[in-house]
């Protein structure tokens, strides 16, 4: 800027110059051609120095009319002919005019010229910043004669200050609106700070500016920040960045991270230090510390064998139980591939690193039960699974958990074997009961025939007794045991027979239970529970109850067997109703969780509490002598319900009823 002025100046010196020359030469009477070839030399002077500025040189008269102006006004859409007696005030932008006339004024008065900023307005109606320096030009006797001066350029520089603003306002916005604390010190005096200290530390700038930084700091820290400043004087490199504690005014401690460095500040090197709370970071560190804790704890003392590997099989490190289970240290299996140590058959060991590449793509984890070869040579089954974690430098690590499931399996096999034999034992049964059934059946077929017999000879030997030959004295005799024993006996034979019928059905019906097939399917139990109760319609009214049934969750099972299921509890309501009051039955539903869960309610004579699990015993009867069935339904059910994954539960209190609760698998409609 300096070298620029000097050009100004020399140039309008020149100007100066030139013009007293020819002002010189036209008063000098001399040799006319030696006077033309110093004023040609004078002007090619003048013309090429004029020419080779980048600056437009003009001159006006007293009038303010240009005598003369510099073809570099071309930048602007004008050519010199254009302007010669025309004013600079036409060119000036509007809004600039009255202060350019207000300064020119002012440096005539005072006698100074003082360079002029102001925006000419170009030909096609641009605005360009330029800087005008001129100087007023007088004549002998000091009348004023005109201007001579420079308009220069300055559109850059006005770009580079509007553009040093924007930075400087940009700056600021960023200093004053940042989170983190920001201060300027020299040798630790701190001259500036921005308005977040406040929030750090309860100081106002006020507080704080012309205070040495180290009395904000933690008393345990001072001797290390003053060790640090000693060292940078000393030219020694120190850490950029760094933690400490810093005191609030309350009293209360603060932990910062410190991020400083060097810059010139108003012409001084000075530290620039960004001070960051890490209050929330060195409380995650510490609850971080301690979960490493507590996982290095359940890590070490899990029941099951734990290893981390990479994604390519490489244990990076596992507990204690591997060499409860493989007989390992684990210093000889850390840093191996589980596919060289051996433990596993090789085509489980890719199943493996398959499983592992698949939960790293996002599928779910699953369990694989595998045969392990333990270091003495014996075998072992295990339970893998894994899942994927990802370590601090983002690699992906996987969790292993690998579980001796040896006696599980053993237990399996046991009762795989033990399925087997009861499955072979029932056919058995099965079999025996079939062959009791008909050879039981055969002698009841020949009792009930040989009742019948009986029946018509006690009838012929009736007929017979009402003849005359038969003297009075043995009528006597032979009539009560004809009218009445022999009848009673014939009647209890008779009921023998059917019992002992049904109880062969009813054995039938249980032994084959095991065997029928069944169609699951979404069953609608409000249907069905409709189709039970209009079935016993009968009866419903012979007894006067009344049913009262809720709206019930569908259910999944066969439909034959879930009716003979709700038919038999309805029945039993319907049996064991109280004749001394009016009976009401219950039936609803609801579901809980993977269960849709029933319940048949009455008001009977209810349950005595010893007998509340015996009522599911094949052939138990609450009441043997009423003849109400032969104590196989509720078996039944029980049975049909195990075999649908349900179950049956119930509450009772004699004189007041009982509930029956049966669980079945929620139906997917309901």
């Amino acid at each position: 800027m300096k070298d620029k002025d000097r050009t100004k100046e020399q140039l309008i010196e020149e100007i100066e110059k030139l013009r007293r020359c020819i002002e010189d030469l036209e008063s000098v009477d001399a040799d006319q051609e030696i006077t033309e070839q110093a004023l040609r030399q004078s002007e090619e002077r003048y013309r090429k120095l004029v020419e080779n500025t980048k600056d437009v040189v003009y001159s006006t008269d007293q009038h303010g009319a240009l005598t003369y102006i510099s073809p570099q006004v071309e930048r602007y859409g004008y050519s010199p002919g254009e302007l010669i007696g025309r004013s600079l005030m036409e060119f000036i932008a509007p809004e600039d005019l009255q202060p350019v006339m207000e300064a020119f004024a002012n440096s005539m008065s005072a006698g100074t010229e003082v360079p002029i900023q102001l925006r000419i307005v170009g030909r096609e109606g641009r605005k360009h910043w330029i800087e005008e320096d001129g100087r007023v030009q007088s004549d002998e006797d000091g009348n004023y004669t005109g201007v001579t001066g420079v308009l220069r350029n300055i559109e850059e520089r006005k770009e580079a200050e509007r553009a040093l603003r924007e930075s400087e306002a940009k700056y600021l916005s960023l200093v004053e609106n940042s989170k983190d604390t920001i201060i300027i010190h020299q040798d630790g005096v701190v001259r500036f700070v921005n308005a977040a200290v406040f929030e750090l530390s309860g100081y106002t700038s006020d507080e704080i500016i012309g205070k040495n930084i180290i009395r904000f700091v933690a008393p345990e820290y001072q001797a290390f920040v003053t060790k640090r400043y000693a060292a940078r004087a000393a030219g020694m490199e120190v850490p950029a960045i760094y933690e400490i504690d810093l005191v609030r005014k309350d009293g209360s401690i603060v932990p910062v991270e410190i991020n400083a460095s060097i810059i010139d500040y108003q012409g001084v090197s000075s530290a620039l230090v960004f001070i960051r709370d890490i209050t929330e970071r060195r409380q995650a560190e510490i609850a971080l510390r301690a979960s490493e804790k507590k996982f290095r704890m359940v890590f070490e003392n899990a029941s099951d064998e734990i290893s981390i590997l990479d994604a390519d099989g490489i244990i990076i490190s596992v507990n204690s139980k591997v060499m409860d289970l493989f007989g390992y240290s684990p210093g000889e299996v850390t840093g191996r591939n589980i596919a060289e140590l051996g433990l596993f058959e090789p085509e489980d060991v890719e199943g493996i690193l398959n499983q592992f590449r698949d939960v790293i793509q996002g599928e779910e984890p699953k369990l694989r039960e595998i045969k392990a070869h333990r270091k003495d040579g014996s075998t072992v089954f295990v339970e893998a699974s894994g899942n994927i974690i990802r370590g601090n430098d983002e690699e992906v690590r996987i969790v292993a958990i690998i579980r001796n499931v040896t006696q599980r399996r053993l237990m399996q096999d046991e009762q795989r074997r033990l399925s087997i034999e009861i499955e072979a034992k029932n056919r058995e049964l099965e079999q025996i009961i079939n062959i009791a059934s008909h050879d039981l059946r055969s002698p009841l077929v020949n009792i009930q025939g040989f009742g019948r017999e009986l029946e018509r000879s006690v009838k012929r030997l009736m007929e017979i007794m009402k003849q005359d030959i038969i003297p009075e004295e043995i009528r006597a005799d032979v009539r009560p045991v004809l009218d009445n024993d022999v009848p009673e006996s014939l009647g209890y034979i008779e009921k023998s027979v059917h019992k002992m019928d049904s109880l062969l059905k009813g054995l039938l019906s249980l032994s084959r239970l095991g065997r029928a097939s069944m169609s699951i399917a979404n069953l609608d139990m409000n249907a069905i529970l409709g189709e039970i109760v209009d079935s016993f319609e009968f009866r419903i009214k012979e007894t006067g109850a009344v049913f009262d049934i809720g709206t019930l969750p569908f259910c999944r099972g066969d439909e034959v067997q879930i009716y003979q299921v709700f038919s038999n509890l309805v029945d039993n309501a319907l049996k064991y109703l109280d004749p001394d009051r009016d009976g009401v039955i219950r039936i609803g539903g609801k579901r809980e969780k993977a269960f849709s869960i029933y319940y048949v309610e009455d008001n009977g004579i209810g349950i005595q509490q010893g007998n509340l699990e015996r009522i599911f015993e094949i052939f138990h009867q609450l009441d043997p002598d009423s003849g109400n069935g032969e104590g196989l339904g509720l078996a039944i059910v029980k049975r049909i319900l195990a075999r649908h994954d349900g179950g049956i539960r119930v509450e009772s209190e004699p004189g007041k009823g009982s509930r029956f609760e049966v669980s079945l698998p929620v139906g997917s409609t309901g």
